[in-house]
Formats: C-alpha cells, sequence, structure tokens
C-alpha cells in the first residue's frame, strides 16, 4: 500500500516532493507496527522514482512530450507495466536485502 500510494503521489508530484511526504508516515507506520523501518523507507525510494505513467512528474520528459507527439494515454499504456514490473521486484527484494 505504502508503494502504490507514494507511485501515485509521484505521477502527479515530483519525487522529491512525494518522498519528502511519505518517508516520515512509512516510518512512522513501521514504528507502530514494530519493524524495522528501513523495509518501508526503502520501499517509498524505488515509489518515489517510478513516476512512468504521467509526463508530469519529471520535466525533462515533459520537454519531449510535443516533439515526440506522445500523447498522455501513452505514458500510462507503457507506464502501469514498468510500474508493476518495479513494484514486484521491491515485493521480492526489499525483504530479502532489509529484512523486517
Amino acid at each position: 500500500m505504502v508503494f502504490f500510494l507514494t507511485a501515485l503521489m509521484t505521477n502527479i508530484l515530483s519525487n522529491t516532493a512525494s518522498a519528502v511526504l511519505m518517508a516520515p508516515i512509512a516510518i512512522s507506520l513501521a514504528q507502530q507496527l514494530g519493524v524495522s523501518p528501513y523495509p518501508l523507507a526503502i520501499t517509498v525510494l524505488f515509489a518515489a522514482s517510478a513516476a512512468f505513467m504521467t509526463p508530469i512528474a519529471s520535466p525533462i520528459v515533459t520537454l519531449i512530450v510535443e516533439p515526440g507527439k506522445y500523447r498522455f494515454s501513452d505514458f500510462i499504456r507503457l507506464g502501469s507495466p514498468m510500474l508493476l514490473w518495479v513494484f514486484a521486484c521491491c515485493y521480492l527484494l526489499i525483504p530479502i536485502a532489509f529484512p523486517w
């Protein structure tokens, strides 16, 4: 849930703003659950870098939208599988590298 909430925010806001907003929430959630905050903090880190579904989050991508004649739907169509791939990798590898 932390991953998808951060990923949603990072597709609307900048990745830095998303990480700054979600990191304290993730760390607080880990403390309330009595688990290590590292896995959730790393999840926020990767999710904040997964701005694949909109051209809004990255100024560099925004610059190529018009010259490349890309549509908003192109980003959603191609970004969704990439976001799910990053989620799957995080889901499988973060608990191994950063145990609870």
